[in-house]
């Protein structure tokens, strides 16, 4: 299973990949006069996927400032791509995650984070109830 998308700019794209029983959502860089490549990567899931592609959506914000992977409708998996920070981890594990305000405010639509990771009520956007849990998933860019 593959689906990318890039942004309007044309010098990014969020890609998800599952091969191999393993899916990951990479955000890489598409060159400009420099050599392009992945930026920073997000594992989702380990096994056969439990969705089919129609059931996934990579989305950009207004601005280009974060890319998201949607599944079910429900936010999974996100960069902020001023630092190119990814967010996001382990569907449909259990695992907690923190989206900050700063991506989730930047994300299109009505959609909706991951049930089993953190809870975003609908109004107003940017205030997070957290799940029990550890908190795992913010991901420093790869160097």
């Amino acid at each position: 299973m593959f689906e990318s998308l890039v942004n309007p700019a044309g010098d990014m794209a969020g890609v998800f990949e599952a091969t191999d029983g393993t899916g990951y959502f990479y955000l890489c860089s598409l060159g400009n006069n420099q050599e392009g490549g992945i930026l920073n990567a997000i594992w989702v899931f380990n096994g056969e996927p439990e969705f089919a592609q129609t059931e996934l959506q990579i989305l950009w914000s207004h601005d280009s400032r974060a890319v998201f992977l949607i599944i079910f409708g429900q936010l999974i998996a996100a960069f902020d791509t001023a630092d190119c920070r990814g967010y996001g981890t382990g569907f449909p594990e259990g695992i907690e995650l923190t989206f900050p305000p700063e991506i989730l405010d930047r994300l299109p639509g009505q959609f909706t984070v991951h049930p089993y990771n953190v809870r975003v009520p609908q109004s107003p956007r940017s205030t997070i109830e957290q799940t029990e849990g550890q908190n795992f998933g913010v991901g420093s860019p790869s160097v």
